[in-house]
């Protein structure tokens, strides 16, 4: 499983897949995978059978539909985008820290040079303040 899931979200290691065809890869299996559970619940639920025309449709119509709305906002994306890459070779770590009444939560993104994300963490911890966070 844990496999699967590297393929999922880091198809150019698994699989060498990159840049776009990479994006719409793991946007394909996240659609994938939430479809037939919204249809395993479905089902579960209410009763009847799976249809696997009818899921092949959905997943089809609902990555157009991801993919036409991720390209209509991402020229506007990149062009406000606060980000600045690394040097080429090198990864950047973005963090953050956010402080509740009852919990303090961290959260990092390593990402190289063209934006893909490498590893991404965030761990909830028991209440701090903000300069401990």
């Amino acid at each position: 499983m844990s496999q699967w899931v590297k393929m999922m979200v880091k198809p150019e290691i698994v699989l060498g897949i990159h840049g776009e065809k990479a994006k719409e890869f793991t946007l394909l299996v996240a659609l994938t995978c939430d479809i037939i559970w919204m249809e395993r619940n479905c089902i579960r639920i209410d009763g009847g059978h799976a249809d696997s025309m009818s899921i092949s449709s959905k997943v089809s119509r609902s990555f157009k539909e991801h993919k036409s709305a991720w390209q209509s906002i991402s020229s506007f994306i990149y062009k406000s985008q606060s980000w600045l890459a690394p040097a080429r070779g090198w990864v950047k770590c973005n963090f953050d820290a956010a402080v509740k009444e009852n919990k303090v939560v961290y959260a990092a993104v390593v990402r190289d040079e063209e934006g893909f994300i490498l590893k991404a963490w965030a761990k909830k911890d028991v209440v701090g303040s903000p300069l401990w966070a």
